[in-house]
């Protein structure tokens, strides 16, 4: 990787075969270099008049596009490699979305800056980086700080970190063919919470004003504690254990389709993430063929070797097969029935479905590890949604009624969750980029990518 990009330590070890990888911790040093490179460049990008950083922020998120295409099959083949992600669903999911999100954040920034006054950046900014596609979560944190003014710290998941390498390293050229100064971003390797991880260091020093936060929510809760303490500005997003109803009355394409379409989310845990489905809630009239149909469709996918054509599930790092067990084991030591899956070869892990799981059981209120997913029947609405809303997580839901959409809103106005999709197989890029109030104990902050570039900036500037 570039050397100036200021990353302190690199990965030694790739994920295979669910191996972690071993990543080298950065220590205070590192965090202070990197502090000092973000310092110069904000010194730098002051004197530039507003109209040379708006074309300078133009020029980089253009370029930045241009650079993720060209590298398209490098970027997918990293995914593969360094974190499990099936070649097929980097290839069709993750680089088209993240691109598409790219394309949203270039376009509505563009918009306000011409329409708005150009208030000066929050300060370096450090965004922490969850395991689940950090491309995806690149794209959604790191171009709208960036053009807000800030400069960016990044500290990836220590399971994943070449696939951040190597995104840092196309922004870095980006930034130089725009002629921004390259201390505006920076990559750190390490732990992100405990005691002296570089986590906990970047959490504490009074260089960073503002913390996006992307990963578990007890995690993310601890963090802004830290953060709280230290005075700063600490925005999360945490897990998901996202509600899909299912009402009776499709025909019988648009069933299959439904439950196929489901089927694939559950099976993508290293692209798709949080958002994903896992808590199927479909009418009792439909229960026993709607279990049927994704059984087949979970035995039918395959798990192997994340660079063939062919795998529908690659492998996960160990941490992740620990936690997928252990949901395994208390879901059917509880009143749990296996319908497909609960097996694994190795790192790589049978698609999971368990149906008629407690509705009061912990497993419903937290995130899953791997595809793992519940199924419950219910008679009425009003069931469906008690169910639902039990989790206190919101971050996301989805109503399937043949009613038509007045009837499916209607539902969704009682779904406590703050994205709320009508389709099973919705557009992944507008549900990362339109606007998404918090919900409940998934995030503190309204989503989006314009939300984003406003929370990097100093906006509370009143002019009469």
């Amino acid at each position: 990787m570039t050397s100036s990009i200021n990353v302190a330590e690199k990965p030694t070890k790739n994920l295979v075969g669910g191996v972690s990888e071993e990543c080298s911790a950065s220590d205070i040093m590192n965090v202070v270099q990197a502090v000092q490179a973000m310092n110069l460049a904000q010194t730098v990008w002051s004197k530039r008049t507003s109209d040379e950083r708006v074309q300078a922020i133009e020029i980089l998120l253009s370029d930045f596009e241009t650079r993720l295409i060209s590298h398209h099959d490098l970027l997918a083949q990293t995914l593969a490699t360094s974190m499990g992600m099936p070649i097929k669903r980097a290839k069709e999911v993750s680089i088209p979305t993240a691109i598409a999100i790219l394309r949203d954040t270039r376009e509505r920034v563009q918009t306000a800056l011409a329409n708005g006054p150009r208030f000066g950046g929050a300060g370096n900014t450090a965004v922490l980086l969850g395991w689940t596609d950090p491309l995806i979560q690149f794209m959604r944190r790191v171009p709208g700080v960036t053009a807000a003014g800030n400069s960016v710290l990044i500290k990836p998941s220590s399971l994943n970190g070449q696939i951040v390498d190597l995104v840092s390293a196309l922004w870095l050229e980006s930034l130089n063919a725009a002629k921004m100064p390259s201390g505006f971003i920076s990559v750190l390797h390490g732990r992100g919470a405990g005691e002296d991880s570089v986590g906990d260091l970047i959490l504490r020093h009074p260089a960073f004003k503002t913390i996006f936060w992307i990963g578990r929510t007890d995690a993310a809760l601890e963090a802004r504690a830290i953060a709280n303490a230290n005075g700063k500005r600490f925005f999360f997003e945490g897990s998901g254990r996202n509600s899909a109803i299912l009402f009776d009355g499709f025909d019988d394409k648009d069933f299959e389709t439904h439950l196929r379409n489901f089927a694939q989310a559950v099976r993508d845990p290293h692209c798709l993430g949080p958002f994903r489905p896992s808590r199927f809630f479909i009418q009792e009239t439909i229960y026993k063929r709607a279990l049927e149909f994704l059984a087949e469709e979970f035995k039918a996918a395959k798990s192997g070797d994340p660079l063939s054509s062919e795998t529908d599930v690659g492998p996960l790092p160990e941490r992740e097969i620990l936690k997928f067990e252990n949901q395994t084991r208390l879901a059917l030591g509880e009143t749990g029935r296996l319908v497909a899956g609960g097996a694994r070869d190795g790192a790589n892990i049978q698609p999971t479905l368990i149906r008629d799981l407690t509705n009061c059981s912990t497993l419903q209120s937290e995130e899953l590890a791997g595809p793992w997913a519940t199924a419950a029947s219910f008679k009425y609405q009003h069931e469906a949604l008690k169910y639902a809303n039990t989790s206190p997580l919101g971050l996301a839901a989805f109503v399937l009624h043949p009613g038509g959409m007045a009837k499916a809103r209607s539902v969704a106005e009682k779904i406590e969750a703050s994205r709320i999709m009508f389709e099973s197989s919705p557009d992944w890029s507008k549900l990362f980029t339109l606007p998404a109030p918090p919900v409940k104990t998934s995030s503190n902050h309204v989503d989006g990518t314009i939300a984003v570039f406003e929370m990097a900036r100093w906006s509370s500037v009143f002019i009469s």
